[in-house]
């Protein structure tokens, strides 16, 4: 499976591919990875304009007007950009016409990886994915309420893992992933 370095250089890479480009075609074959079927997937993404890429673990979401495309690399996924036009590699499972001509291709030989679409009422939970606890900065108050009345220090009560039993092993806080400010010798208060 793709190490996470890898998907987020995946997302960074989609990032400056799609920023603001429409989506001018679709093809794709029925089955794994496709957890949708390719004549929905091509009336969503057909003129629709990629608005942002997300990674939240080892999935990626493309942000539509009205959907979302959700990615998973599996053990050997990668998405390529060619030139339009160009012979598709084998093992290449969806392609996605872009309007600046070029094409997205999802590769996938061993046929791990996954590609979804995500309505309103999926919106960013693809099947099989835990909640995510909070972003750096934005939940802090979401954050801090949940320490209220421990007696704990700061380190314990973040690597307590009883305490985050049915979250995102992915999002779980790791020494590593705290923000500089957050001292883990001070008490949760």
């Amino acid at each position: 499976m793709p190490e996470l370095p890898e998907v987020e250089f995946c997302a960074r890479r989609l990032r400056a591919w799609t920023a603001g480009r429409v989506v001018v075609a679709i093809e794709a074959s029925p089955g794994p990875p496709l957890a949708v079927e390719p004549a929905a997937l091509a009336s969503a993404l057909v003129g629709a304009r990629l608005l942002a890429v997300e990674r939240h673990g080892k999935q990626l979401f493309v942000r539509l007007p009205a959907a979302t495309l959700a990615l998973h690399l599996g053990m050997t996924g990668k998405i390529i950009r060619v030139a339009a036009g160009t012979v598709p590699r084998r093992g290449t499972r969806a392609q996605l016409g872009l309007d600046d001509a070029t094409r997205l291709d999802f590769v996938d030989p061993r046929r791990f990886g996954q590609v979804d679409l995500l309505d309103a009422e999926r919106e960013g939970r693809p099947r099989g994915s835990a909640r995510t606890p909070w972003r750096w900065p934005a939940d802090l108050a979401a954050l801090a309420a949940r320490f209220v009345g421990a007696r704990s220090a700061i380190k314990v009560a973040l690597l307590d893992q009883p305490g985050w039993r049915g979250w995102a092993t992915s999002t779980r806080p790791r020494r590593s992933s705290w923000p500089g400010w957050i001292r883990g010798d001070r008490r949760a208060r």
